[in-house]
């Protein structure tokens, strides 16, 4: 699991991730090569390394997220995706 964010890991539940920290996680998402696209789909959106695509398990296995704060940081992203620098 990806390590981006500081306090204990030691918790009986997810601690909520607040606004201002979806930037610095998008961030290093995108470092690590992460890409998300938005795409005429069920879902309207397809995560990819490189040219491999990534289903949103693998995403929220790989950065330790919640179904919910996965919810949450894709709305951020669509919101978000004009200013968000992908590579």
């Amino acid at each position: 699991m990806r390590q981006w964010r500081s306090g204990s890991k030691q918790s009986l539940w997810a601690r909520p991730i607040r606004e201002s920290e979806f930037p610095s996680l998008v961030k290093q998402m995108v470092d690590d090569g992460l890409v998300c696209v938005l795409v005429e789909t069920s879902k309207g959106y397809q995560w990819y390394i490189q040219d491999y695509p990534l289903p949103p398990s693998s995403i929220k296995q790989v950065w330790g997220l919640t179904d919910n704060q996965f919810r949450r940081l894709m709305d951020w992203v669509f919101v978000n995706m004009d200013v968000i620098q992908w590579e």
